[in-house]
């Protein structure tokens, strides 16, 4: 073999990688996990008088909540966000009454959460509608494909599907 069929088999091998999706369990495990660390910076920061980035923290963890979990853990880290953040950090503290004036804040808070999922949920189809092809009649994804022939394979025909498509879409504009 000479060294560009090498590199190309090795550069084939770096894209076949995807990240392994997680368990239900692990997913609300994450999110548990992603609000509570995010509450416990957002106090020591507070405590340090550094006010306001508590709403960045908990956006951040429903990010990565979302980023790598479902749907179902997502909107448990929005909700949990929603609910320690009205009553760690806004007016009246330690308590969950909310005011007229704290309506734009969480309206705005719950959008852009929102927005983060969503970019998730779509970052997430289009994994599956490029890797959670079916081969021979089987749902596969590709680190699930035994050897390289049938990788190459599984490549090739996908290829093929994602051209056909485009085709599709360029004759109907």
């Amino acid at each position: 073999m000479n060294q560009p069929d090498i590199e190309a088999r090795q550069d084939m091998v770096r894209r076949e990688r995807l990240p392994v999706p997680v368990s239900a369990i692990q997913g609300y495990g994450l999110a548990v996990l992603s609000v509570c660390t995010a509450l416990s910076v957002s106090l020591l920061l507070n405590y340090y008088n550094f006010r306001g980035l508590a709403d960045l923290l908990f956006v951040l963890a429903i990010a990565i909540t979302s980023w790598y979990a479902d749907p179902g853990p997502a909107l448990l880290a929005l909700v949990s966000s929603f609910l320690i953040d009205d009553y760690f950090f806004i007016e009246p503290l330690y308590s969950f009454r909310m005011t007229s004036e704290d309506i734009p804040h969480f309206v705005i808070f719950v959008l852009f959460a929102s927005l983060v999922s969503r970019f998730a949920a779509v970052r997430r189809r289009v994994e599956r509608r490029i890797f959670g092809d079916t081969y021979n009649g089987k749902p596969v994804g590709m680190r699930l494909l035994p050897n390289v022939d049938l990788r190459r394979e599984y490549l090739a025909r996908r290829a093929i599907r994602i051209g056909e498509d485009q085709k599709r879409g360029a004759s109907l504009c």
